[in-house]
Protein backbone atom coordinates (compact mmCIF):
# COMPACT_ATOMS: atom_id res chain seq x y z
CA UNK A 1 0.00 0.00 0.00
CA UNK A 2 1.34 3.35 -0.70
CA UNK A 3 1.79 6.10 1.88
CA UNK A 4 1.60 9.29 -0.11
CA UNK A 5 -0.71 11.08 -3.14
CA UNK A 6 1.42 12.87 -5.65
CA UNK A 7 -0.55 16.19 -6.43
CA UNK A 8 1.36 18.40 -8.80
CA UNK A 9 4.83 18.74 -7.98
CA UNK A 10 4.00 17.79 -4.02
CA UNK A 11 4.03 14.75 -2.80
CA UNK A 12 1.54 14.14 0.54
CA UNK A 13 1.53 11.57 3.11
CA UNK A 14 -1.96 9.78 3.64
CA UNK A 15 -3.27 10.55 6.97
CA UNK A 16 -6.42 9.30 8.85
CA UNK A 17 -8.73 11.57 11.32
CA UNK A 18 -7.25 10.67 15.27
CA UNK A 19 -11.21 10.15 15.85
CA UNK A 20 -11.82 7.66 13.09
CA UNK A 21 -8.69 5.34 13.99
CA UNK A 22 -10.03 4.81 17.59
CA UNK A 23 -13.05 3.14 16.60
CA UNK A 24 -11.21 0.68 13.65
CA UNK A 25 -10.23 -2.82 15.15
CA UNK A 26 -7.33 -3.73 16.36
CA UNK A 27 -5.91 -5.53 13.64
CA UNK A 28 -6.56 -2.78 11.02
CA UNK A 29 -5.77 -0.33 14.00
CA UNK A 30 -2.17 -1.75 13.96
CA UNK A 31 -1.86 -2.39 10.04
CA UNK A 32 -1.98 1.28 9.58
CA UNK A 33 -0.64 2.77 12.71
CA UNK A 34 2.44 0.40 13.37
CA UNK A 35 5.72 2.93 12.69
CA UNK A 36 7.65 0.87 10.10
CA UNK A 37 5.33 -2.32 9.79
CA UNK A 38 6.61 -3.47 13.19
CA UNK A 39 3.87 -4.64 15.20
CA UNK A 40 3.02 -2.30 18.20
CA UNK A 41 0.74 -3.34 20.50
CA UNK A 42 -3.24 -1.76 19.52
CA UNK A 43 -3.32 -0.92 23.47
CA UNK A 44 -0.11 1.26 23.04
CA UNK A 45 -1.48 2.55 19.81
CA UNK A 46 -4.60 3.67 21.35
CA UNK A 47 -3.65 4.76 24.32
CA UNK A 48 -1.43 7.35 21.98
CA UNK A 49 -4.59 7.98 20.15
CA UNK A 50 -6.44 9.06 23.41
CA UNK A 51 -3.47 11.37 24.21
CA UNK A 52 -3.47 12.98 20.62
CA UNK A 53 -7.14 13.66 21.05
CA UNK A 54 -7.18 15.34 23.90
CA UNK A 55 -4.23 17.33 23.04
CA UNK A 56 -6.82 18.29 19.93
CA UNK A 57 -5.12 16.51 17.30
CA UNK A 58 -7.40 16.35 14.23
CA UNK A 59 -5.12 13.72 12.09
CA UNK A 60 -2.55 11.14 12.28
CA UNK A 61 -0.11 10.32 9.36
CA UNK A 62 0.19 6.76 8.14
CA UNK A 63 3.90 6.25 8.30
CA UNK A 64 6.74 8.90 9.27
CA UNK A 65 6.44 12.27 7.66
CA UNK A 66 8.52 15.12 8.50
CA UNK A 67 6.08 18.03 7.51
CA UNK A 68 3.03 17.09 9.34
CA UNK A 69 0.49 19.12 11.05
CA UNK A 70 -2.14 16.92 13.31
CA UNK A 71 -4.87 19.87 12.69
CA UNK A 72 -4.37 19.72 8.83
CA UNK A 73 -2.24 16.60 8.07
CA UNK A 74 1.00 16.28 6.02
CA UNK A 75 1.74 19.76 4.52
CA UNK A 76 3.74 18.19 1.26
CA UNK A 77 7.04 17.77 0.41
CA UNK A 78 8.30 18.16 -2.79
CA UNK A 79 9.09 15.16 -4.68
CA UNK A 80 12.95 15.99 -4.82
CA UNK A 81 12.87 15.35 -1.11
CA UNK A 82 11.32 11.95 -1.30
CA UNK A 83 13.39 10.94 -4.03
CA UNK A 84 16.83 11.70 -2.26
CA UNK A 85 15.42 9.86 0.62
CA UNK A 86 14.90 6.85 -1.37
CA UNK A 87 11.08 6.65 -0.85
CA UNK A 88 9.84 7.45 -4.31
CA UNK A 89 11.77 6.42 -7.36
CA UNK A 90 12.57 9.54 -9.81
Amino acid sequence: MSRWSIMGEKIFHHSIPVRHAMLVDDETLCYFLSPDGDIEPAAEIRADLVIRNARGHKWIAIGHCTNFDPATGCLGHAREELEARALVRP
